[in-house]
C-alpha cells in the first residue's frame, strides 16, 4: 500500500470511443516491428538529454512520465521517497546493443504535459481508457539517477514528485473524438509556469519535442513538419521520437509556445540480423508521425471546468 493521505475515487469522464481503425494504428505505432530485415537508421538522430535555451528548459519542466502503478514501491529506509523499478530498454524492446539508450532504464510508457499549475494533457491511449489504478505521473525532471535495489534497477524519486491515483489524480477528461485526455492533479505541481499554446494558424517548420521515449529519462528531440499536414488540427512531422513518447508536448522554440502534442505515428523499429532492433530515424522530408496543434489542445481544454 502506498504512503499518503486517504484515498479519494478518481474520477472519470468517458468519451465516445476511439474508432478500432485508430485504436489499431495507435497499436501498430508502438509495436515492434514485424516486417523482413532492413536497414533502420535513414536519417541523423536528433535525440539528447541536455536542454539547449529558456524554452527548452521549460519544457523539460513542464514534462511528466506516465508510469504504471505496479512498478512504484516505497524504498525501505528511504522515507519521502519512491522507487521506480524498470528493466534496461533492450529488454523492454530487444534493442541492439549499439544503439543510443539501449543500457538505460526504461520505465515509463507515455509522457504528459503541464498546462495548468494543476492540470496536465497525454494521449488519450496512454490512461486506457480512463482507468483510475493503471498510471501515475512522475515529474520528468527527478527520473535520471539511476540504482538498484534487490536486484532490480530503477530511479529513486521524491515522493512530491510523484502524482499518484486516488491521492494526487483526481478526474481524466477524455476528450471526444481527439486522441487527447486531461488530468487533474489535486495539488499543483512544482514546475515551471506552462508555455502558452501557439495561436491559431500558426505554422511552425521545425519543432523541438520532449518525451521519454523506450521508456528512459526525458529527452529532447527535432521535428521537421511536413508539406502534407492538413492543417493546425492535426499534422504531420518527421520526428526523433519513439514508443513512450506519446503524450509529450513540442514547441516552437522561436516563438515560445507549445506547438502540440506527439500522438504516435510510424513504426519505431526494424529488424535487424540476429534478431535485435534498431531505431528507425526518418529523414526531414519523410512524416508521418502525428502531432495534435496546439489549437485544438486549447479548444478542448475550453471546453472542461476548472
Amino acid at each position: 500500500m502506498m504512503p499518503g493521505p486517504p484515498r479519494r475515487t478518481l474520477r472519470v469522464r468517458h468519451a465516445t470511443p476511439l474508432g478500432a481503425a485508430m485504436i489499431a494504428a495507435i497499436a501498430a505505432s508502438a509495436s515492434l516491428d514485424p516486417a523482413p530485415v532492413v536497414a533502420a537508421i535513414y536519417g541523423v538522430d536528433s535525440r539528447r538529454v541536455h536542454p539547449v535555451g529558456d524554452y527548452e528548459t521549460q519544457l523539460a519542466e513542464m514534462s511528466f512520465a506516465v508510469v504504471p502503478t505496479a512498478r512504484i514501491r516505497p524504498e525501505p529506509g528511504r522515507p519521502g521517497f519512491l522507487a521506480i523499478r524498470g528493466s534496461p530498454a533492450s529488454d523492454e524492446f530487444r534493442l541492439c546493443d549499439s544503439e543510443p539508450y539501449a543500457s538505460a532504464v526504461s520505465v515509463a510508457v507515455c509522457s504528459a504535459l503541464l498546462v495548468k499549475p494543476s492540470l496536465a494533457v497525454t494521449a488519450k491511449h496512454c490512461v486506457r481508457d480512463g482507468s483510475d489504478t493503471s498510471i501515475a505521473l512522475v515529474r520528468s525532471q527527478v527520473i535520471r539517477d539511476e540504482f538498484r535495489t534487490m536486484g532490480p534497477r530503477g530511479y529513486l524519486v521524491p515522493r512530491s514528485s510523484v502524482f499518484l491515483p486516488g491521492n494526487d489524480l483526481v478526474e481524466v477528461h477524455e476528450v471526444p473524438h481527439l486522441d487527447i485526455a486531461f488530468i487533474g492533479l489535486s495539488r499543483d505541481a512544482d514546475a515551471a509556469s506552462p508555455l502558452p499554446l501557439c495561436d491559431l494558424g500558426h505554422s511552425p517548420s521545425w519543432l523541438v519535442g520532449a518525451g521519454h521515449s523506450l521508456g528512459v529519462a526525458l529527452t529532447l528531440y527535432d521535428a521537421h513538419v511536413g508539406l502534407d499536414s492538413p492543417g493546425s488540427t492535426l499534422f504531420f512531422a518527421s520526428a526523433d521520437a519513439s514508443v513512450g513518447a506519446s503524450g509529450g508536448g513540442l514547441i516552437d522554440a522561436t516563438a515560445g509556445c507549445v506547438a502540440g502534442i506527439f500522438l504516435g505515428g510510424r513504426r519505431d523499429f526494424a529488424l535487424q540480423p540476429g534478431g535485435c532492433n534498431r531505431s528507425r530515424v526518418y529523414p526531414r522530408r519523410e512524416s508521418g508521425e502525428r502531432i495534435l496543434g496546439g489549437d485544438s489542445v486549447r479548444d478542448a481544454l475550453s471546453t472542461i471546468a476548472d
